[in-house]
């Protein structure tokens, strides 16, 4: 009787704890693929930025004597830009239940940007996953 108790607690603690497993998995997974689609709508929201900046400063040029001027207001808006981009990984990451802080393998637009060249190549090729 007691050996059949002992089989039936081991089995619902191995279940319990290959659940949790599984489970752990499928969150990392689906945090992952919900990171990557931010990164990159963050990095397409980016490059518009940077055309309109450069839009801006080409039409700017565009306005006689002033040309000192426009270099100061497009040197800000990369200032800004910049700051945007960093502010903005920072933001998705306080932003993340602790739990998944874990997950989270940047801090900063460059490290973003290093996971963005990643899945681009692997888009470029056509595959999936990491």
């Amino acid at each position: 009787m007691f050996e059949n108790a002992l089989w039936f607690f081991s089995g619902a603690m191995a279940y319990g704890i290959f659940s949790y497993l599984l489970a752990l998995g499928h969150s990392k997974r689906l945090f992952d693929e919900t990171t990557d689609s931010i990164l990159l709508l963050l990095d397409a929201i980016n490059n518009d930025i940077e055309k309109a900046i450069e839009i801006k400063r080409l039409n700017l040029l565009g306005a006689e004597g002033f040309k000192d001027e426009v270099e100061k207001i497009i040197k800000n808006d990369r200032r800004a830009l910049s700051e945007w981009r960093n502010v903005i990984v920072i933001k998705m990451l306080f932003s993340l239940p602790k739990r998944y802080h874990r997950f989270f393998s940047y801090t900063n637009w460059y490290q973003a940007r290093q996971r963005i060249a990643q899945l681009k190549l692997k888009k470029s090729k056509g595959g999936k996953g990491k």
